[in-house]
């Protein structure tokens, strides 16, 4: 596969987590509303880009001829300069479009980025300027710079108001941006404009984001029928069959996924949560082990890792383990990214199980605390307010495992309970510690919690 880097999904741990390829991450999607250890969202990049390639008649293009398909239509040419002068001004854009090309072919996008906007600088109103602006829109998708993508792709759809991929571009801005109900409109363009494989993705995407799950899942299934050589849809389909707690149906997609392309560290992160909620805790190590030699910068690898090393009953391994993917997290270089912080909830929880299954309940309140603060103070309740809940539950139970009763229930009426959330089942999927597990039991038991769990269930 190419040299590409979107969004993965997939999109999750969160992270709608960069993902995508043979050579270069795609770009994950971190914020999706998965619990304790999610999934990564992959999204579309490569297909994407294999649509440029066959709207603008790139066959000849080294880096479009793997999967280059018949060209639809050419980009109209301005005619508001004069002839000579158009001609000249025409090559110079096309030149320097086409070397930001190669820069973004070989994961540079800042190099990318000031070649392109040379390009588009020379008249950024010329239909000649549209490659350009598509392309500096990819090179900000994989620096995840989501404003700037939607501006570009804006400017570019301006130009060529008949692109697919233009659209599908933008659709998955607007879904790392949360905006999922824009995310869908776009996706639905491109799947008016050309209902291929890309549009069905791009848009199962969005509803797996508005949580419409059972649409997500029909249109990954769509996106498979007409691209089954591509890993991008069996990876997010499953993504979507993980969060319909169908895990044996998300391995299998994932061993399709990971089949056409060994070296997607994204994948074999994924499939490590997957084979964590059916059991396989020494498969989820060697996943976890896998994605990280691949990529170190899968965050959510570390605390996968961790928490299989303590189902495995090397507890004091796993507390190494939790230690070393906090510190990771903290000191990561894009230390302020939604994906990081959500990568820093996920290992303060993860390290906080470890503690409490190891007698140390003060550090894991601790741990618990902060994880809680990193979601309340930079908003992300709000796009994973099931993260937040299974924080606090823990929290809960901790406290009443240590006689602090009317705290433990201050706490528990914060809970936004869900069917998930009272299922001790769901609870041991996304890891729960045996010690941890039998004091949640225990506090199920008593009336103020069985009064909710009775209007859940």
């Amino acid at each position: 596969m190419n040299k590409l880097k979107p969004v993965w999904i997939i999109f999750t741990s969160l992270i709608p987590l960069t993902s995508l390829s043979n050579n270069v991450q795609a770009q994950s999607i971190p914020f999706v509303t998965q619990p304790q250890l999610p999934p990564v969202i992959t999204t579309p990049a490569l297909e994407i880009q294999r649509q440029v390639c066959s709207e603008n008649n790139m066959g000849n293009d080294p880096r479009c001829q793997p999967y280059y398909k018949n060209p639809q239509r050419q980009v109209p040419r301005s005619n508001t300069v004069a002839p000579r002068h158009r001609n000249q001004l025409t090559i110079q854009i096309n030149n320097l479009s086409e070397k930001g090309k190669r820069f973004y072919a070989q994961g540079d996008y800042q190099k990318a980025l000031t070649t392109l906007s040379e390009a588009i600088n020379l008249d950024p109103n010329s239909s000649d300027a549209y490659i350009a602006y598509l392309y500096r829109s990819l090179s900000y998708l994989n620096l995840e710079n989501y404003p700037y993508v939607i501006k570009d792709a804006n400017q570019a759809i301006r130009l060529n108001s008949d692109s697919p991929s233009t659209y599908a571009i933008r659709s998955v801005a607007y879904y790392n941006l949360n905006d999922y109900q824009r995310a869908l409109e776009d996706a639905n363009r491109a799947i008016r404009l050309d209902p291929n494989g890309i549009g069905y993705l791009t848009r199962s995407l969005a509803y797996f984001g508005l949580k419409d799950y059972q649409r997500a899942l029909e249109d990954a299934n769509r996106a498979i029928r007409l691209d089954p050589k591509s890993g991008s849809p069996y990876l997010h389909r499953a993504s979507v069959l993980s969060a319909l707690r169908d895990y044996q149906g998300a391995l299998e997609d994932a061993n399709e996924g990971i089949r056409r392309d060994r070296k997607f560290a994204v994948a074999y992160n994924n499939r490590a949560s997957f084979r964590f909620a059916l059991k396989d805790y020494q498969g989820a190590l060697e996943d976890a082990n896998q994605a990280i030699r691949l990529d170190p910068k899968v965050l959510p690898a570390y605390s996968l890792r961790a928490i299989s090393q303590l189902a495995l009953g090397d507890r004091d391994r796993a507390l190494k383990d939790a230690d070393y993917a906090l510190n990771t997290a903290l000191n990561s270089d894009s230390s302020s990214s939604l994906k990081t912080m959500i990568a820093e909830v996920q290992a303060f929880n993860v390290r906080g199980i470890v503690r409490y299954e190891l007698g140390d309940v003060d550090g894991a309140l601790s741990d618990w605390d902060k994880a809680s603060d990193k979601v309340t103070d930079n908003g992300l309740q709000q796009v994973d307010s099931e993260r937040l809940a299974l924080t606090l539950l823990k929290l809960a139970v901790a406290l009443y495992a240590q006689g602090d009763r009317q705290e433990s229930l201050r706490i528990a009426q914060k809970i936004q309970w869900n069917r998930n959330i009272a299922d001790l089942q769901y609870l041991r999927e996304k890891g729960w510690g045996d010690r941890l597990f039998t004091d949640t039991q225990t506090f199920f038991k008593l009336s103020q919690i069985r009064a909710y769990l009775a209007k859940i269930r």
